[in-house]
């Protein structure tokens, strides 16, 4: 329908093969400050590339997906996956203990102005996600110049739960739409990438701005599900 998906697919497509992704860290690990230091660089670096929102935080093991989606053929061909192993159920084994969450804001006169039957959501969702795969790109690439492991996860090729993610990173809350973290700043309007990484980071805590209390009696969302979908 909108004449814009296609440009905007394309562009985050040249960025979501594994070497764009991924890769061996520099052998010589240059200096670093100490992890508080070094956290408040990376939120500074974020901020850089045109994120809106950042933070850092634990990576948790259950925000991992089970297996990788789609493992490039590649990876078969050159065995990095064995060809007795499904298409799509490629394990996840390079797990790090530090996640990086950068949220990019949709405009939100844009939004305000959208009908939901235009092109206008399109359009923002798309320039969102790739501003964010492009921070996420660079980030993780910056990270293993350092000398450490990294690796990007955005809409174009993911191995993590970016809301779980963000909740660790102490960057929203879980809320009855189940699928999607709330910022306390930009709300629903962002697309977030992450990076995973073995560089020592002091990671942000968890927050509560009372979303999910909020949520317990409002109610909206369960009285009007078409479907009756939603639990009260």
């Amino acid at each position: 329908r909108s004449p814009m998906v296609a440009p905007f697919a394309g562009a985050i497509g040249a960025i979501s093969a594994p070497a764009m992704l991924t890769g061996k860290p520099s052998p010589r690990k240059l200096p670093i400050p100490d992890p508080e230091q070094m956290s408040q660089h990376i939120k500074d670096f974020a901020y850089y590339l045109r994120v809106d929102e950042v933070g850092v935080g634990n990576m948790p093991d259950y925000a991992y997906y089970a297996s990788q989606m789609a493992p490039p053929l590649a990876a078969y061909l050159t065995k990095a996956v064995p060809q007795s192993v499904p298409y799509g159920k490629a394990p996840i084994t390079d797990k790090m203990p530090y996640v990086i969450c950068m949220s990019v804001q949709m405009h939100l006169e844009t939004w305000l102005a959208s009908t939901g039957y235009d092109s206008m959501g399109v359009a923002q969702s798309n320039r969102c996600y790739h501003a964010a795969a492009n921070a996420a790109v660079i980030m993780a690439n910056y990270i293993r110049q350092l000398g450490y492991n990294a690796r990007a996860h955005h809409f174009g090729n993911y191995e993590v739960l970016i809301p779980a993610c963000m909740i660790a990173c102490g960057m929203g809350e879980l809320t009855r739409t189940g699928d999607t973290c709330a910022n306390p700043r930009i709300g629903f309007r962002h697309k977030t990438s992450a990076v995973t990484t073995d560089l020592p980071l002091a990671p942000d805590k968890p927050i509560d701005f009372g979303a999910l209390d909020f949520c317990r009696v409002c109610m909206k969302c369960a009285d009007n599900c078409p479907g009756q979908a939603i639990t009260f």
